[in-house]
């Protein structure tokens, strides 16, 4: 009788520890459409001669992302995210890594205050210059912090609000050696996102 009472409490640590295991480690898909929105300060001369020829613009544009990861811990999921960032003619396709972290939750779980962090490498592989350009990607840094709201069946909506700041470099006029530039680029946009989890 000892034997089997033994064998019974081991066999249920071994099952509650796999059941704990399976929770904290389930994958996490989320999934986001959203607007980048700034100011940008540009050279209206084509060929680079006068500097001082500059216009500031508002801009907005339109991103895509998705994160793919698992939950380490009740209230923590890392993973990778891969987004799609429109920038004016230039679209730039980050990789990053990410984590997601549950700030506040509330008793009911009705909603819950949550942050998240992205930092990867932008890169240009959905970009298609022209003859006279070359653009390459650069560092990504994505903070935001929003609202999830869980639904029935373990998923959930979310609205993120953050800062997004973007490196690029784009070799200009190379055709003619006269007129050839670098032109360093630092995109710096306010983003909001509206995304679905599951």
């Amino acid at each position: 009788m000892k034997k089997i009472l033994i064998l019974l409490i081991l066999t249920t640590q071994f099952v509650l520890g796999q059941e704990k295991k399976t929770i904290w480690s389930k994958f996490v898909n989320i999934t986001e459409l959203g607007i980048m929105t700034g100011r940008v300060k540009y050279n209206t001369d084509t060929w680079n001669t006068n500097p001082n020829l500059t216009q500031v613009d508002s801009r907005i544009s339109p991103t895509l992302q998705m994160f793919n990861g698992f939950q380490i811990k009740p209230k923590t999921a890392i993973g990778i995210t891969v987004s799609a960032d429109i920038y004016s003619n230039t679209i730039l396709m980050p990789i990053a890594a990410g984590i997601r972290q549950t700030l506040i939750e509330k008793p009911t779980k009705k909603t819950q205050l949550v942050g998240s962090l992205d930092v990867g490498y932008g890169t240009t592989l959905l970009n298609l210059d022209n003859s006279s350009n070359s653009t390459q990607g650069g560092l990504m840094v994505n903070p935001m912090m929003g609202y999830r709201i869980p639904n029935k069946g373990g998923s959930a909506w979310l609205l993120n609000f953050g800062y997004k700041t973007q490196f690029a470099t784009v070799d200009k006029n190379k055709e003619f050696e006269d007129f050839a530039s670098k032109e360093k680029r630092t995109y710096n946009r306010f983003v909001f996102r509206l995304g679905f989890q599951f």
